[in-house]
């Protein structure tokens, strides 16, 4: 039974330690568009003679990406503002 416990831990470790392989890259068809939008907002201070001022921004914008040819690991595209705002 002494035996028996430390086997069943190390094969739990060894059970949780198994990595798997995962691959991050784009695979993006040419011909295909694909949208990204996006959202940004920031606060800018300054200080300017001796006056404070305070900026809040906000840029919200929607891009559209056309994939006009693929060379290796190298995307073309052709990228257009569908909306922009700020």
């Amino acid at each position: 039974m002494k035996k028996l416990i430390p086997l069943f831990l190390l094969s739990i470790i060894l059970l949780s330690c198994k990595a798997e392989k995962a691959d991050l890259g784009l695979h993006l068809k040419k011909g295909r568009e694909y949208t990204q939008k996006m959202n940004s907002k920031s606060t800018v201070v300054q200080d300017i003679n001796g006056q404070k001022m305070k900026m809040d921004m906000a840029i919200e914008g929607t891009m559209t990406y056309l994939v006009k040819d693929i060379k290796a690991d190298v995307y073309e595209m052709e990228v257009r503002y569908v909306t922009l705002a700020m």
